[in-house]
């Protein structure tokens, strides 16, 4: 009896240990990676948002306000589209206009048609349509491939379409920098990860890349994980009490860090609405 409770406490504790480590690398079934894998490596800023599950919980309408707002929701509910229709979304920066990707219950087949019947030209890439509005609409090029629509203007939706078609151009998964942060990452109602450099939110002295997943903690709050890769121990060490003031001084509470090697941890909680007037879609 003694031998089997020491088994069975052995194999808690492994599996408890496993847990944790899958917490921290981000094992899982993954939107946001599925999505980033389909943006050029040459992004400098992706921002995921899981748009059907913060349309289904009433307590993050705030957030799903600001997605409602947006062009590309207009232009969605314009063609014909259901706005319920839409699951996930992605929007990446480092091109002439930002590129935007939204992708749910989407048949190709479906959104040609309702296409053809509004004011768009077209032409064809990589097998793909590409719709262009008119003179005069407030709206992007678009297109539609795999349960997704793209948008953006012709030339990011052509290299775009190279990485989805036939992986012609390496996707923003493949940088190496990106892909450490975002697999350290939680899957989150949204997730973000930005290249350091002057575009990026915030700045400390050798950051590589962070990224940041925010989760449901309870009504009305917030979990925040954030992940901050630098080129060392050293400057990791460096820059823990930048980060926990710049957290604190964004009305974050609860800030908890943790370094291991060149890698920063932070943990903390934020009210929806607080985070929510901090958004752009």
């Amino acid at each position: 009896m003694r031998s089997r409770l020491c088994l069975l406490m052995v194999t808690l504790m492994v599996l408890l240990s496993f847990s944790a480590a899958c917490s921290w690398i981000g094992l899982g079934s993954r939107a946001s990676v599925d999505m980033m894998k389909k943006l050029p490596v040459n992004s400098t800023s992706f921002s995921y948002w899981a748009v059907g599950k913060v349309n289904a919980d009433e307590d993050l309408w705030d957030i799903y306000a600001i997605f409602r707002q947006s062009q590309e929701a207009d232009q969605v509910k314009d063609v014909g589209l259901a706005l319920s229709s839409i699951e996930h979304s992605v929007r990446a920066t480092g091109f002439t206009a930002p590129l935007r990707l939204l992708g749910g219950a989407l048949e190709t087949a479906d959104v040609e048609r309702l296409l053809e019947g509004e004011d768009y030209a077209n032409s064809t890439y990589q097998e793909t349509t590409i719709w262009t509005p008119s003179e005069g609409q407030d709206y992007q090029s678009v297109a539609a491939r795999d349960n997704v629509l793209l948008f953006g203007d012709a030339g990011s939706l052509h290299v775009c379409l190279d990485v989805i078609v036939e992986s012609q151009e390496s996707s923003l998964y493949d940088d190496p920098n990106t892909k450490s942060v975002i697999d350290k990452l939680p899957e989150g109602i949204i997730v973000q990860v930005d290249k350091a450099g002057e575009a990026a939110g915030e700045e400390y002295d050798d950051l590589v890349c962070y990224g940041k997943a925010y989760e449901k903690a309870d009504e009305g709050r917030l979990s925040l994980t954030a992940v901050y890769m630098f080129q060392d121990n050293y400057t990791a060490g460096q820059a823990q009490g930048d980060i926990s003031s710049y957290l604190e001084g964004e009305g974050y509470t609860e800030v908890k860090l943790e370094r291991e090697d060149s890698f920063i941890r932070a943990t903390a909680r934020i009210r929806v609405s607080d985070f929510a007037g901090t958004l752009q879609f």
